[in-house]
């Protein structure tokens, strides 16, 4: 540690912040946007760039209305040269993980109506004229996983039925599955152990898991598919025969997930393997499922980025 730099202490950081200490510890193991240094007695040592980033993000989160993990996608280097420049942060689509302009309205809209008008041979049409136009990257992040987001909008508004959003779910499942069997075909055969993506038990909602196996497809993965609501006890059984590299699990419901959580972490206990959760129900701070071990993946943090990422530093 250089003798002639300033180094302050976690509980500075919070201070002139306004972020409490545990939240900017989950923020620095899971973004890692900061690498403290340490100090003699071995406590943890931030430098002056350190302080003025999380001050920046801060900032952002509370005037702007950005969340961490559009911000974490700029990275270290580009955030320091926005403070160095006084320049605010704009939501840039990319930084959100999705890029959706006109072009891509043109393909998103028409199952959006279709979903509404419970019209299969609309959504049909729609997503093989994706699939014939785009290359199935696009067709899964950039028409199948927004299209998905505006259906839950929509669902939730009273615009769509649960027919209807059943319907485009259906299909939607569907393609993304074959989009998955290409991927998996286009890679190389492995010889590594498998990763187990499933979902939690009581958990149906399938295509943000879907999305994510994709995702680990692309990467050369050989992601093994459980379906939607597994029982832990099955988990286990399938952990200890299969030996996987690390197991995704996904949840959409704050309600699943706290009924679940200690026996995940008593899980993770036993079997010293990455475990992955993510979904709208993971809460992202958890004490006690990350000193478990796992890697907890909330929105917007969970992009097909952030999932790339994850799965290349389980793997090392």
């Amino acid at each position: 540690m250089a003798n002639n730099k300033t180094f302050y202490k976690i509980g500075t950081l919070a201070r002139e912040s306004g972020i409490s200490p545990d939240l900017l510890r989950v923020w620095e193991k899971r973004y890692a946007l900061w690498s403290p240094e340490r100090g003699p007695g071995g406590q943890r040592l931030y430098s002056e760039e350190d302080l003025s980033l999380v001050c920046h993000i801060a900032e952002a989160t509370r005037e702007e209305g950005l969340r961490i993990g559009e911000l974490a996608s700029f990275g270290r280097q580009k955030l320091l040269q926005q403070i160095e420049n006084k320049t605010g942060l704009r939501r840039e689509p990319e930084a959100a993980g999705l890029f959706v302009d006109n072009e891509l309205e043109s393909y998103i809209n028409p199952l959006i109506e279709a979903a509404e008008s419970v019209n299969f041979l609309q959504l049909r049409d729609g997503l093989n004229r994706a699939l014939l136009e785009l290359s199935p990257d696009r067709v899964v992040y950039e028409v199948i996983l927004p299209a998905m987001e505006k259906v839950g909008e929509a669902y939730l508004s009273g615009k769509i039925t649960v027919a209807g959003e059943h319907l485009i779910s259906g299909i939607s499942e569907h393609y993304l599955r074959n989009c998955i069997d290409q991927a998996s075909q286009a890679v190389p055969e492995r010889v590594d152990p498998p990763v187990i993506c499933s979902c939690f038990p009581g958990e149906e909602h399938r295509l943000g898991l879907l999305v994510v196996m994709y995702t680990l497809a692309r990467e050369g993965s050989r992601p093994v598919y459980f379906g939607s609501s597994l029982p832990l006890e099955s988990l286990e059984q399938a952990i200890v025969q299969i030996q996987p590299k690390s197991v995704w699990l996904s949840v959409t419901s704050t309600v699943l997930y706290d009924k679940h959580r200690n026996e995940i972490a008593a899980l993770a206990g036993r079997h010293p393997i990455p475990i992955i959760l993510g979904g709208q129900g993971v809460r992202g701070d958890d004490p006690l499922l990350l000193e478990s071990g796992c890697t907890l993946c909330s929105p917007p943090s969970c992009q097909p980025a952030a999932v790339q990422s994850i799965y290349r530093d389980v793997s090392r």
